[in-house]
């Protein structure tokens, strides 16, 4: 999906009670709180386990 902006709005299309309804929700902007974690492509070994260490989770692997 691209990004819309904190200004923006997303089209959607959902089923509620069985019906096909579109809906526009707009986007209000992150809190300032808000962290993006972006993953090296060739990350050391010691990149990985500290990832992995902080989030609990496997490093992502490209193309999963």
């Amino acid at each position: 999906m691209a990004e819309c902006g904190s200004d923006g709005t997303l089209e959607l299309t959902i089923f509620r009670r069985d019906e096909l309804v579109d809906v526009r929700v707009r986007l209000a902007p992150p809190p300032e709180d808000t962290v993006w974690v972006e993953f090296l492509q060739r990350a050391t070994p010691a990149e990985r386990a500290a990832f992995e260490a902080w989030s609990g989770q496997a490093f992502p692997v490209e193309g999963r």
